[in-house]
């Protein structure tokens, strides 16, 4: 009686070794909870998809677990009971330590897993800001070659102007030369009239000259003379009066004109050194920022594609840890069924045990007292 009762209490003790199992096993909140909100419905999706793909095969091995426990009968003895708990027992402290195992393993997973991802959210991180400074950089060389651009433009067309201003005065200059030319074609002509006047005075001189060895001169021819030679006179200053007054005006308008241009001209053409001087210089810089614009597409380029690069390569790390957390999962509802399943077989053995119990109990009040001394000694031992 001691014995059933010894194995009896080891039954009670591997049922609630089960059902602690059961309840360690099973995995909490804060665990799912650690591994992301992704990790939970990924593996609750491919855990839910593997227990139906695994329902016969956990129906199966539940059979043959089945088949395995051995029907314990009230004629049986003892010593097959108390092999049985033994089994029981191992089978339990098997489970506890696979259990452990699975534990350990997941909080091995687990760990370099944390790591990566933090790891790979690191390297986002530093080059999500690699690439903002960047485009803050390209923002940058983008607004510097506008103003580039712009004070080129303007250099342009100064130039143009400074071209056009040039060329009207080279323009005046010709129109100038052309009217000194004509000035000087009517100041010949003016002087060749003159001359032609002069040499009729003189005629007219010497005619009267001449005239009085034939007759004597009258007062009258003198008179006369002096007369046609103060019109003359009068005509001839006049006239140098009236070309003065008409063409000393305009010709100083013209000098004043000429030397305006040639003062023009020169400040033009030091204005167009300059810009000239300045342009080689921009255009340098301009080339300078295209190529440096080029090098930082390029390294954009670059950054993008070292960023889809590490993308893939994160969802593989992602999709390898995702694999083996569902396949932990699938182990960890094994692990559940198998418990829920030893804790039924604790059931039923208690059961039995308590039969036995009464059965005994019965047959040692109703056995000869041969019998009840051998139960007895039984007991004693």
């Amino acid at each position: 009686m001691e014995k059933l009762g010894a194995a009896v209490a080891v039954q009670e003790d591997a049922a609630l070794v089960g059902s602690s199992v059961a309840q360690e096993a099973s995995p909490g909140p804060g665990f799912e909870g650690g591994l992301g909100s992704r990790f939970d419905r990924s593996a609750d999706d491919d855990g839910s998809r593997s227990e139906d793909g695994r329902d016969d095969q956990m129906s199966r091995s539940e059979d043959g677990s089945e088949r395995e426990a051995p029907e314990v009968h009230p004629g049986g003895s003892l010593s097959e009971l108390g092999s049985h708990f033994e089994r029981c027992i191992q089978e339990v402290g098997q489970l506890q330590r696979r259990r452990d195992d699975l534990v350990r393993e997941l909080l091995r997973l687990e760990q370099p897993m944390a790591r990566e991802v933090a790891a790979l959210r690191a390297e986002m991180a530093e080059a999500f800001g690699q690439l903002m400074g960047v485009q803050l950089e390209q923002r940058r060389l983008r607004e510097e070659t506008l103003l580039v651009k712009r004070r080129l433009f303007v250099t342009t067309r100064d130039c143009i102007q400074s071209q056009v201003a040039l060329a009207t005065q080279q323009h005046d200059v010709a129109q100038f030369a052309i009217t000194q030319e004509e000035l000087q074609a009517q100041i010949l002509q003016l002087g060749q009239e003159v001359s032609r006047l002069q040499e009729a005075q003189q005629k007219r001189l010497g005619a009267s000259q001449l005239r009085p060895r034939f007759r004597p001169r009258a007062h009258s021819d003198l008179t006369a003379g002096r007369r046609a030679s103060l019109e003359l006179q009068q005509y001839l200053r006049g006239g140098m009066s009236f070309l003065q007054e008409w063409y000393e005006p305009r010709l100083l308008a013209l000098l004043r004109r000429r030397q305006a241009g040639e003062e023009a001209l020169r400040t033009s053409r030091e204005l167009s050194q300059d810009l000239r001087a300045q342009l080689g210089p921009l255009r340098e810089h301009v080339q300078k920022l295209e190529l440096r614009r080029s090098c930082l597409e390029e390294t954009i380029a670059l950054m993008e594609l070292e960023r889809k690069e590490n993308v893939e390569q994160c969802r593989e790390t992602l999709d390898t840890l995702e694999e083996a957390l569902r396949h932990l999962r699938t182990e960890l509802q094994v692990q559940r069924r198998r418990n829920k399943k030893l804790e039924t077989t604790n059931s039923r053995l208690e059961q039995e045990a308590e039969a036995y119990r009464g059965f005994i109990e019965s047959l040692g009040r109703t056995e000869h007292p041969g019998e009840q001394e051998l139960g007895g000694t039984h007991g004693t031992g």
